[in-house]
């Protein structure tokens, strides 16, 4: 199966205007909070996590990154950084 605009897979991995990608979890937390220092970034991106119920069980994940669909859903919890 070809990756076209209008293939399903295409369709999955997109959201309002650009592709969502895999994203460290430190990574991510860096993007909303760039004047913090790393690890204190993602305590704070961990903590509104856990505020949010339908985010609480990614922060709570021992795995060190973030699905397309879980930063989907961090995006519309939080907002795009």
């Amino acid at each position: 199966m070809q990756n076209t605009p209008s293939s399903p897979v295409h369709a999955f991995a997109r959201t309002e205007s650009s592709p969502v990608k895999v994203f460290g979890r430190t990574e991510l937390a860096l993007q909303y909070f760039p004047h913090l220092q790393p690890h204190s970034a993602w305590v704070k991106l961990r903590s509104l996590l856990a505020d949010d119920p339908s985010t609480a069980r990614l922060a709570l994940q021992s795995r060190r990154t973030f699905m397309p669909a879980e930063v989907s859903l961090i995006y519309r919890s939080l907002g795009r950084p």
